[in-house]
């Protein structure tokens, strides 16, 4: 990730952080009350209404690689428990991507990750890659916790498991997907350039008055006689220092990498021929230059 691109991120990030926080309930936990437990005596005791689960990168690297914190019950600032001696995790203390999940999410990804035979496994592996840790309250009536240190190839597992846990969460599968990119474990798949099927005109961009972003709509018509197949996506090009605001990820395996992208439909969604979609976008534009963006769809499943 380049530091441009972290920079941007983070601004973004606090504006949608302080919407996200305020809707969450409150979930407090004793540290000293947990307990570890193999995976499947967690999965047994855990209740998917109180659980908080962690995905810290844990591996050889050059920049900060924010920790993904998700909850069914509110936020809390660390989960040690099972933290194994000797392991890089100053990645929790560095940055820290935040988002709600249901209990029904939960209980996928406790389902889910049970296939997984390496978290059935014992103490860490050689190339250590992603600490995969979670907390629950229990029907003991105290606190359980599971830890797991992935390599490379089972922390792909795991996050692609996250990512079918989450799939109706746009926040969640945003957040998973861009920790995918910051490791090297994109969302699996690439997706099919279909730009040539649409007919795109941008507005004017003027000064929301309120708001102080650059404010203007794009509109999109297939313009081909198929229909196109969701998850479908437009990829925006603007000068790296004009943010996107109301972006739905960054590109990190089409290039050029770090464009901002918005998604127009989601997975099982067709956009039929003749039909039109019109988006509004919202930029930071300190400097007030002239906006004049380009566009690239995107069709199919697999990192943007």
């Amino acid at each position: 990730m380049t530091a441009k691109r972290l920079l941007r991120q983070v601004l973004l990030r606090c504006l949608a952080w302080a919407i996200v926080i305020v809707g969450l309930p409150y979930f407090s936990i004793s540290m000293s009350a947990q307990s570890c437990f193999p995976y499947s005596q967690f999965m047994a005791l855990a209740q998917p209404t109180s659980m908080l689960v962690k995905l810290t990168y844990v591996g050889v690297q050059e920049e900060p690689v924010e920790t993904v914190l998700f909850s069914s019950g509110g936020i809390i600032a660390a989960l040690n428990a099972c933290q194994h001696p000797g392991l890089f995790y100053d990645n929790d203390r560095l940055g820290t991507r935040i988002f709600s999940a249901t209990p029904v999410e939960m209980t996928n990804l406790l389902e889910l990750a049970n296939q997984i035979p390496v978290l059935h496994g014992g103490p860490p592996v050689d190339g250590h890659y992603l600490s995969f840790s979670m907390v629950s309250r229990s029907s003991l009536r105290s606190e359980v916790a599971f830890e797991a240190v992935l390599k490379s190839a089972d922390a792909g597992s795991v996050l692609n498991a996250a990512r079918a846990a989450v799939a109706n969460n746009p926040l969640g599968l945003r957040t998973i997907n861009e920790l995918g990119c910051d490791i090297a474990l994109p969302e699996p798949g690439k997706p099919a350039d279909v730009t040539s099927s649409f007919a795109i005109q941008f507005s004017m961009f003027v000064v929301d008055p309120v708001t102080g972003y650059y404010v203007g709509t794009v509109t999109l018509t297939n313009i081909s006689s198929n229909s196109i197949a969701g998850p479908a996506s437009l990829v925006l090009t603007v000068p790296p220092d004009v943010p996107l605001v109301n972006a739905d990820g960054y590109s990190c395996q089409i290039t050029p990498i770090g464009r901002p992208f918005v998604q127009l439909v989601g997975n099982g969604v067709v956009i039929p021929p003749g039909y039109t979609i019109q988006l509004m976008l919202k930029f930071v534009n300190p400097a007030q230059e002239q906006l004049n963006p380009t566009a690239q769809l995107l069709a199919g499943s697999g990192a943007r």
